[in-house]
């Protein structure tokens, strides 16, 4: 009876703790259901960064596209022939320029027309102290005193403002007392360069728009009402907003951090805010999301997880009692689980359970030393490559690093990079993992006392993460000595030539992307003269030559024309105001991409394929006087080729078509020139008309004026008003077309069209 009661009580524990395992797995759902109910805001939070990151991203490309059209008209302004003949104008208007004043007064009314964002477009003139508007000519005192003298900018600041250098997208805010503000988009013009001042400006042209403008474009993209949308510049003044905060509370969300939740909390009302930058830097979008407008959505996620929650509970209660009924023999399972073991050889016999399992384990237990090795190889091997993930993307946060040998606050990247002796390259590949773990081992020993490191492999070189204590962006001497005495032990223990090539020092765990990336554009530059390597070093070599626009304009036409001996003078002319002396040679490289360049531009204007001539490896691979040699075969075959080309085909007879073609379709165009037709076929405009007129006899402006006056005859005909042809035919007033029409004919259009009236009445 005793050992019969034993047996049931063993039975029943063995019962009870398989029951109890299976409320332990139940446990797992049961997280998850929790997790869920607590993380569900969370996931419409993202969502949430999702939807009004997309809104804000459309407020960003409509506010760009808005800026960039205001530097579109700017462009425009500083086309018109009208203004550009008035910048250069004295302190008094001749008669014709009395005319040009008023034909580009017309101008600008016609770009406010247009455009009715504009409340004003005008053009400053230093020389005369005077405004040109679309309300008419006028002193810049007047100007003021009409129109800005109710504001926070004085006459004088707005002079010295307008006659300073300014580049296009400038821009100033005007505060009117009551409360209004307009924005002030301003842009040099014409500089008078045949004074004695080298760069003297004669005008200023500036457009000015009402903020209301902007605020209305705003608020089509505000769904709700407590949504607060807002455009700062980039010294962080509010520009425009939609929505009722506050300014300076609207300033202060301006977070550096782009398409992430921020969260701040204002008059008692957490918010959530998102930030996006414009793409040229100088504005700042920013939208702010009341927190109770998230979590209206996150409640029902989170009602729909409780019910869940206890559905889950119930229903595992009952699976668990069911499932412990059928399976409450673990012993058995285990000795048929472990008989399915493949690699587990061992006899089985009948009726003793125990002793099966006894075997298994000893024979489990004999390859638990090789199991282990292997795990602490397969921990080496993920570690060096959670730490080589560090240098392959950017982190914009910290990872759990506690396994890492990294502080911070900064880091820099060290690749080390060890050449093998050309007799060894049997067992290279081998060599190579010898190095790499002879260097890893050196460097750490002799630096890991005084700085926190981690080494990893990266391809056929070494990789060092450094953490930096001080913010100094010095890299110190100490580590220097360090990478030094490394590369010196490797020397004299290996016989090999190891070198390292230093990023700089980046704040926090995203700088290691950028270092190493520094790093390895930085062993592009390492030579047999130097070991020891930084970007800086590199960086600091940016100005060390110059290949101005005009020698390489000057390349690119000699080279498209196929004349190699124009083009070698060219190319010695840029030599002599190449490199310095003292310069590392690594600019003699920098000069001959540029070459490179310049000289596949010409063969494209060619129509030549300058792909498999133009070779930037070769060039990248040659040292010294060898680069020369190089880019000079490359010139010689690329001119050949030119050559061939022009015979087989003459580029001009193509151009000549291509360009007939473009005046024909465009002649409309008030704008149309030879500069605008130059820049459609990417030449330089005194090139494209010695073509043209070497291949038609008539220069390109006189081509572009008789498609005109063509086109004029034919509306002349059929009875339309003077005003209309202009319009029509690419004029930009009556009197221009009457001008030129009478240069080319002879006549006026009034007398043409009583001329041909006259022989239809005779026939």
């Amino acid at each position: 009876m005793r050992g019969s009661t034993a047996i049931r009580i063993n039975r029943k524990s063995v019962r009870f703790r398989m029951f109890f395992s299976y409320i332990l797995v139940l446990l797992i759902p049961l997280a998850l259901c929790l997790v869920l109910y607590k993380v569900s805001y969370r996931a419409m939070e993202r969502s949430s960064e999702k939807v009004y990151g997309s809104l804000l991203e459309q407020v960003r490309i409509d506010f760009d596209d808005y800026f960039d059209e205001i530097r579109q008209i700017q462009s425009r302004m500083l086309t018109d022939e009208n203004l550009r003949s008035l910048t250069l104008a004295g302190t008094s208007f001749s008669p014709t320029e009395h005319m040009t004043l008023v034909a580009a007064n017309r101008s600008l009314s016609q770009i406010q027309y247009t455009y009715p964002f504009i409340r004003d477009a005008i053009m400053y003139m230093k020389e005369s102290d005077s405004v040109i508007g679309t309300t008419g000519h006028m002193s810049l005192e007047l100007y003021y005193d009409l129109y800005l003298k109710d504001s926070d900018l004085s006459e004088e600041k707005l002079r010295e403002y307008l006659a300073g250098q300014r580049n296009p997208g400038d821009m100033l805010q005007i505060r009117f007392s009551d409360g209004s503000r307009r924005l002030l988009f301003s842009c040099n013009t014409i500089s008078d360069y045949s004074s004695s001042s080298y760069s003297r400006n004669n005008s200023t042209i500036a457009i000015l728009v009402n903020e209301s403008l902007l605020n209305q474009r705003l608020l089509q993209f505000q769904s709700d009402p407590s949504i607060q949308i807002g455009v700062l510049t980039e010294a962080g003044d509010i520009l425009s907003q939609a929505g009722d905060m506050d300014g300076s509370e609207l300033t202060d969300m301006a977070f550096q951090e782009r398409g992430i939740f921020q969260y701040v909390h204002s008059g008692g009302t957490k918010y959530a805010a998102l930030t996006e930058m414009a793409n040229d830097g100088r504005y700042r979008y920013i939208l702010i999301v009341p927190m109770t407008l998230i979590q209206s959505g996150a409640r029902e996620i989170q009602i729909c997880s409780l019910i869940g929650l206890f559905i889950c509970m119930f229903f595992g209660l009952y699976l668990s009692a069911r499932l412990t009924n059928r399976n409450y023999h673990p012993l058995h399972e285990l000795v048929r689980s472990l008989g399915a073991r493949e690699d587990v050889q061992a006899p089985v016999k009948a009726g003793n359970e125990y002793e099966q399992v006894n075997i298994y384990l000893q024979k489990i237990l004999q390859n638990s030393d090789q199991a282990r090795h292997e795990l602490f190889l397969s921990r080496q091997r993920l570690h060096k490559y959670q730490v080589y993930s560090l240098l392959e993307r950017p982190c914009e946060s910290f990872p759990d690093i506690s396994g890492y040998h990294l502080k911070g606050p900064g880091y820099l990247c060290v690749l080390f990079h060890c050449s093998p002796p050309d007799e060894k390259k049997g067992s290279q590949t081998f060599r190579i993992d010898l190095l790499q773990f002879m260097i890893a081992n050196i460097f750490q020993e002799a630096a890991g006392d005084f700085f926190d490191m981690e080494m990893t492999d990266a391809g056929e070189n070494e990789a060092a993460i450094v953490s930096i204590a001080s913010e100094s962006e010095k890299v110190p001497d100490e580590l220097l000595e360090k990478i030094a005495f490394t590369l010196q032990k490797m020397e004299e223990a290996a016989g090999v030539s190891v070198t390292a090539a230093l990023g700089n020092i980046h704040p926090g765990l995203s700088g290691i992307y950028y270092s190493w990336h520094e790093a390895l554009e930085t062993a592009d530059y390492l030579s047999q003269d130097s070991d020891i390597l930084q970007y800086r070093e590199i960086r600091d070599l940016r100005d060390g030559y110059r290949f101005s626009m005009e020698d390489e304009n000057r390349l690119i036409v000699f080279v498209a024309s196929g004349d190699e001996e124009k083009a070698r003078e060219s190319i010695e002319r840029a030599e002599e105001t190449g490199p310095k002396a003292g310069i590392p040679a690594v600019m003699n490289r920098y000069l001959a991409f540029d070459i490179l360049s310049a000289m596949a531009k010409g063969a494209q204007q060619a129509g030549v394929s300058s792909r498999k001539i133009v070779r930037y490896d070769a060039v990248e691979q040659a040292r010294g006087q060898k680069i020369r040699e190089t880019v000079l075969s490359m010139l010689s075959e690329l001119c050949t080729a030119v050559r061939e080309k022009s015979r087989e085909n003459p580029p001009s007879s193509r151009l000549y078509e291509e360009v007939c073609r473009y005046i024909q379709e465009n002649y409309g165009n008030p704008d149309l020139n030879i500069s605008q037709t130059g820049l459609h076929f990417n030449l330089t405009p005194s090139y494209l008309s010695s073509l043209f007129k070497k291949e038609s006899g008539v220069s390109l402006l006189g081509y572009i004026n008789s498609i005109r006056i063509a086109k004029a005859k034919e509306l002349l005909i059929r009875g339309d008003s003077v005003v209309n042809i202009a319009e029509q035919t690419g004029f930009r007033d009556s009197g221009a077309l009457i001008r030129v029409f009478k240069k080319e004919t002879g006549i006026t259009p009034g007398q043409f069209r009583a001329m041909h009236a006259r022989q239809e009445a005779s026939e």
